[in-house]
């Protein structure tokens, strides 16, 4: 056990030496990462460790942080994102809607935000295509109803 005196002594130490610090570790990163490659390749129970290691890190996150991980969102704007709710209906993750999904642009890979389950697949029903959710909207503002003899809307 590490008295505190010594973890004050550790701690201000760091702080002095940062800069030679980094540089040292600057200077060995490929010497320290070829070390590291050699004994992952050559050692079973290391391989094993790094496996159990990984697979519970992953299952402590949750499929949306392991999805924002992947889009490499890191942790706090992805927690920005969920208090802000849904993007476009504005559902709360812990209120209205559990859900909520990373949303990206599937021509550029970019992620545009956090929406809920409805609103990422009407979305995805509209193929992404602004022009035809600017028709649908048009069309749910009219509030008509069709007249299939005079092929014409009417209102309420």
């Amino acid at each position: 056990m590490i008295s505190n005196e010594k973890r004050l002594y550790n701690r201000r130490w760091n702080e002095t030496h940062r800069q030679e610090v980094k540089a040292y570790r600057d200077r060995t990163r490929d010497k320290r990462n070829a070390r590291r490659r050699e004994q992952y390749a050559t050692d079973s129970r290391l391989r094993e460790s790094v496996k159990v290691a990984a697979k519970k890190s992953r299952e402590k996150l949750g499929p949306i942080h392991r999805k924002a991980l992947e889009w490499g969102i890191d942790e706090g704007d992805l927690e920005l994102m969920m208090d802000q709710g849904c993007a476009i209906c504005g559902a709360s993750i812990f209120f209205d809607k559990p859900d909520l999904q990373v949303d990206h642009d599937h021509r550029t890979g970019k992620v545009r935000g956090i929406l809920c389950g409805d609103c990422n697949l009407a979305l995805g029903c509209f193929g992404d295509d602004p022009i035809i959710m600017d028709r649908a909207i048009r069309y749910i503002m009219r509030g008509g109803v069709y007249d299939a003899e005079l092929h014409t809307i009417s209102s309420l």
